[in-house]
């Protein structure tokens, strides 16, 4: 498919906090969007979804710091607390001055949202958070075991076509659409030197940092002070209890609506972007 972004396939560079963000920007009328990706994943991966919105304005999505094209920092807890990635979203809108925005944002990126309509509520007009990694406060510090698992993650393929090969045929990428895994491997993915070898742009020690920040920010409390309308969406098939539960979060924040994807997980966005287009225009309506 054409990309939505490619008019502009890298509009801009953005400094923030020692990080320098890569930013895609397509414009249009309507409500100004951003969109804000998940950990280990990039913001490219967002245009299947973006490509079938129909009243989105002009839309901005940046590569979060150590992810994609933007530039990757030393995987300190310093370096790539949560509180960082919602400085570089509001970093972003300045940069760009489109706001006040509708945010859109899955996981890492939705919880990075969070963080930052509550410190500059006036940059945002509403949010569609496709479960946010936000837990309640008797999870505080909990390590989570994926920061393991990433940590022993293969990261590096001899070429994009053997990286299809591999991860093609696990899971969570076999339940991708076709369009969203071809985004995966060619943004999420950087050349390794001289050759075709390629590796994980987000370096499995970043990744595994971020999971174990994911317990120790403010996002809990932040949720009750939201004034803007809010959807929360998550698949049918995630835990509805637990430390990353979505259900709860929808609970605190004043002006909500929660909405499930039938038959998905976690990775609901990319297992289907018709689907999360379409729950994204009902929040924009």
């Amino acid at each position: 498919m054409e990309s939505s972004l490619s008019i502009l396939p890298l509009t801009s560079t953005v400094e923030s906090d020692g990080a320098t963000l890569a930013c895609y920007m397509r414009e249009g009328e309507g409500t100004p969007m951003l969109f804000s990706h998940a950990n280990g994943f990039c913001a490219r991966m967002w245009e299947p979804t973006i490509a079938r919105l129909n009243t989105a304005g002009s839309v901005v999505a940046p590569d979060l710091r150590g992810h994609g094209a933007s530039s990757s920092l030393e995987p300190t807890h310093e370096n790539y607390a949560w509180e960082k990635y919602a400085a570089d979203l509001l970093a972003v809108i300045d940069s760009t001055d489109i706001g006040p925005v509708a945010g859109v944002g899955h996981s890492m990126g939705a919880a990075a949202l969070v963080l930052a309509a509550d410190l500059e509520p006036a940059k945002f007009s509403s949010l569609f958070l496709f479960e946010p990694i936000i837990s309640p406060p008797q999870f505080a510090g909990l390590k989570s075991p994926l920061s393991d698992q990433a940590r022993r993650r293969r990261d590096s393929f001899e070429s994009r076509d053997a990286a299809r090969e591999r991860l093609g045929s696990k899971a969570p990428f076999m339940f991708w659409a076709p369009e969203v895994f071809d985004l995966y491997l060619e943004f999420a993915l950087v050349s390794e030197g001289e050759g075709d070898g390629v590796r994980l742009a987000c370096r499995k020690e970043v990744e595994a940092v971020n999971y174990e920040m994911g317990t120790s920010h403010g996002g809990w409390g932040a949720l009750e002070r939201l004034e803007i309308p809010v959807t929360f969406a998550a698949g049918a098939l995630s835990s509805r209890e637990g430390p990353i539960a979505t259900p709860p979060l929808a609970k605190r924040v004043a002006n909500s609506r929660y909405v499930e994807f039938e038959d998905r997980t976690h990775f609901g966005p990319f297992e289907d972007p018709a689907l999360c287009a379409a729950e994204i225009e009902a929040h924009l309506s």
